[in-house]
């Protein structure tokens, strides 16, 4: 699917802030003040409290107020409770102005290439190129994409080595600015096509979470992402 459709359809009404997509028209929904509700205070003899009716299943109930229960790691999505033996954690950023290399604006694909910063102390580690498209799994107006981002480590703690990535990445216009989405994606299960040097023989889940300025895609993408890679 050619990624330029993202330009009439969801980027162009970005830009003018405003969006068919219901994910979009969710966040404005979310934005209007609810209406007062009024609470009238029910007691029983001698001004106690009225015995309430039955807490929800998995709420109890401490001095007449609702106590939620407490969530341990597992219960936070698909996430394990504990690391598989010898996971690594590598925790990177991409940020900058890029230009399309493929100089195609309507090509199907196209490819930024951006620094790549540690999150752990801020210094360069490499660069990373996201070769983007419209997922073809998907209906229009390209509401998920197809990255395949291309990590090269070229110094610091982690090694010198490639990771080649491939990811569908959710995106939506940002309700709070005009012009700019919020990307993301959590990782499941191997989603590493290739891997050498340092990380050869490895296995990783990526699961990545940002925002990016489309206001000149696909000629330029301004980038700011955060990628926790889970290398096993």
């Amino acid at each position: 699917m050619n990624l330029r459709r993202l330009i009439p359809v969801t980027l162009v009404t970005v830009v003018l802030g405003v969006s068919f997509s219901p994910i979009a028209s969710a966040q404005r929904a979310d934005q209007l003040p609810a209406p007062p509700v009024s609470v009238t205070p029910v007691t029983g003899p001698v001004g106690a409290a009225a015995p309430s009716a039955a807490a929800p299943q998995g709420v109890s109930l401490v001095g007449g107020h609702a106590v939620l229960p407490r969530l341990t790691p597992a219960d936070y999505g698909s996430g394990s409770s504990e690391p598989a033996p010898g996971t690594q954690y590598i925790a990177v950023r991409t940020k900058g102005d890029a230009k399309d290399e493929n100089q195609d604006p309507l090509g199907a694909r196209h490819k930024f290439t951006f620094p790549l910063y540690s999150m752990v102390d801020g210094t360069v580690v490499g660069n990373a190129t996201d070769d983007v498209a419209c997922s073809s799994t998907t209906p229009p107006p390209c509401a998920v994409v197809d990255a395949i981002t291309t990590f090269r480590f070229t110094q610091g703690p982690w090694g010198v080595g490639t990771l080649v990535n491939e990811g569908q990445v959710s995106i939506a216009p940002d309700a709070q600015k005009p012009g700019f989405i919020i990307n993301g994606v959590r990782g499941s299960g191997n989603t590493i096509k290739t891997a050498t040097g340092a990380f050869a023989g490895h296995t990783a889940t990526v699961s990545i979470s940002g925002g990016n300025d489309v206001h000149n895609f696909p000629m330029e993408l301004i980038q700011d992402d955060f990628w926790l890679i889970e290398l096993h």
